[in-house]
């Protein structure tokens, strides 16, 4: 058998053609990796997105329903302090039937007829039966009394039907 002898360059000639090899190969392989992770990253973005969508409509439900339980339940402390005001002018306790007049006023004020689902003319309305009774100067308590009974009756009149009593 005949030996063959390889002269230097032919042996570094293989390990070139191998390394080359090897480079276009990781460098395909790195492409493919680059791809598939930028789809990765683009979709985990539009997740993302979808996500902060869904979160802010939670967020702006979550709000809108606040709205609506703060205006409820100022409408049921002003229902509250006109009973009160109407109960303090039976005992002929004046200065605190008028003080709950005005805690009945300030409630009114902070509902707000679309958040509470109320019919805004009735809820003006009611804001001016309770500035009415305020202002009015009842000579006698009957006077004061038939004001105040208007007053809660207005105010009974903003409530649901099933949150009446």
């Amino acid at each position: 058998m005949a030996t063959v002898t390889r002269t230097r360059w032919e042996s570094f000639r293989g390990w070139g053609i191998g390394f080359v090899v090897g480079l276009a190969a990781g460098g395909i392989a790195a492409g493919v990796v680059y791809v598939n992770g930028r789809e990765a990253l683009v979709d985990l973005d539009a997740a993302r997105a979808q996500d902060r969508e869904a979160a802010e409509a939670r967020a702006s439900e979550n709000t809108a329903a606040l709205e609506a339980a703060s205006s409820m339940e100022a409408l049921l402390r002003a229902r509250v302090s006109a009973a009160n005001a109407l109960d303090e002018v039976d005992r002929a306790n004046y200065g605190l039937a008028r003080d709950a007049l005005r805690t009945a006023g300030a409630a009114l004020a902070r509902v707000d007829a679309v958040a509470a689902g109320v019919d805004p003319a009735a809820l003006d309305a009611a804001r001016q039966e309770v500035a009415n009774a305020i202002g009015a100067v009842a000579p006698d308590p009957d006077t004061l009394r038939a004001y105040l009974v208007r007053v809660e009756q207005a105010v009974d009149r903003l409530l649901p039907r099933e949150r009446q009593g």
